[in-house]
């Protein structure tokens, strides 16, 4: 299949999609197919072979999206897939040309929109405003859509709100870090971690979504049990970290290159996910940690996916999302059963590989295309 993937940012910009975009590419050419994408201009991406990359848009010049259309019209794809952010393509998410110029785009291609974020809740004034333009936006361009992918089962119930528009096909977005072989023991000597302390860990940025009181719960709740615990965070907050959970031993150190950040994972005994709105299909983080085998005490809330309530006990451990105890108990609980840590980590591994490799995500979304192809004819 030919393919033209629009996008915000490639490797190596810190940008979340961007990874997302690039390693699905990556799988896509892997897998034979052959693929171009169109970015919006900003710092300079890592090539990728077989794959031809352009950037003929910005997100400071909202009329400049036009150029998309002969941008694509000269690729001649046979399917055009848009990762959807509003603020990908406008500043505080709004572009009023955009529903046009997917319509344009249909003239070439067939259209697709992965949707990783809709609209901003109604949380203050300013995002009351907001959300007016954005969920218009999204309701005109899914409307322009022949395929509609969503990151997590929530956008879909979000979705039931416009009228005319599709469900669309659950696509959950994989690990942007690759395994690095090394042991658990090398991987705690090299930081200076002894065997007998018990060590929690984050990895990503720290931000309003996840709730550290409850990291603080669970890592309180251990040293009350004379438990030698550290938690290790990964990633590039850590001074805030340290500020927000001062007086408890954290190891927080980052960025690291995608190396390094494997070779950190393996020295983590439970990995903690937190997250406000509960775990989800479009969590990297988690997903990473899965891919690293690693025993997952999360958050069960509005937008935890059914596949992922359905494996808790299985292959991680969720808790309400306003039960702040629970949390707690769920990581001691973790802490005092070894069998059980090394029960829920194998059963992790292998639902990564069922359900979050880039190779079941590239074969899902290329099957899902070609029945979207032949219910169009």
């Amino acid at each position: 299949m030919k393919i033209c993937i629009v996008g915000p940012a490639l490797a190596p910009r810190l940008d979340g999609i961007g990874d997302y975009t690039t390693c699905l590419i990556k799988q896509l050419v892997k897998d034979g197919h052959q693929v171009s994408a169109l970015i919006r201009t900003g710092k300079p991406v890592d090539p990728i072979e077989g794959v031809n990359i352009s950037m003929p848009f910005s997100i400071e010049n909202r009329a400049s999206i036009k150029e998309l259309s002969s941008a694509v019209e000269k690729i001649s794809p046979d399917w055009v897939i848009v990762q959807y952010n509003p603020f990908c393509f406008g500043r505080m998410g709004l572009n009023l040309y955009m529903p046009g110029v997917l319509k344009r785009l249909k003239r070439y291609a067939h259209l697709s929109l992965m949707l990783h974020e809709t609209y901003v809740p109604v949380i203050n004034l300013k995002y009351a405003v907001m959300t007016m333009w954005q969920r218009w936006l999204l309701w005109m361009s899914c409307l322009e859509a022949d395929q509609i992918f969503v990151s997590v089962e929530y956008w879909n119930h979000q979705l039931k709100g416009f009228p005319g528009v599709k469900r669309g096909v659950l696509l959950p977005v994989g690990s942007n870090i690759s395994t690095v072989p090394i042991t658990r023991e090398i991987a705690r000597s090299r930081l200076g971690i002894s065997e007998n302390t018990l060590v929690l860990g984050m990895f990503g940025t720290v931000h309003e979504a996840l709730m550290l009181n409850r990291v603080q719960a669970a890592m309180e709740a251990l040293l009350s049990r004379d438990r030698k615990a550290l938690l290790l965070y990964i990633g590039p907050d850590g001074e805030k970290l340290r500020r927000e959970l001062r007086d408890l031993p954290v190891l927080a150190e980052g960025p690291f290159e995608p190396e390094e950040v494997s070779r950190r994972l393996a020295a983590i005994d439970i990995y903690l996910a937190p997250f406000v709105d509960g775990i989800s299909t479009r969590r990297s983080s988690m997903v990473t940690a899965l891919q690293r085998s690693l025993p997952v005490v999360g958050t069960d809330g509005h937008k935890t996916d059914s596949y992922l309530k359905s494996m808790n006990n299985k292959s991680l451990l969720l808790s309400p999302v306003n039960d702040e105890q629970g949390f707690a108990n769920l990581v001691v609980k973790l802490a005092e059963d070894e069998n059980l840590r090394c029960s829920i980590a194998v059963a992790a591994s292998q639902m990564y590989e069922d359900h979050f490799s880039w190779e079941k995500t590239s074969a899902k979304m290329i099957i899902s295309l070609r029945e979207a192809e032949t219910g169009s004819e």
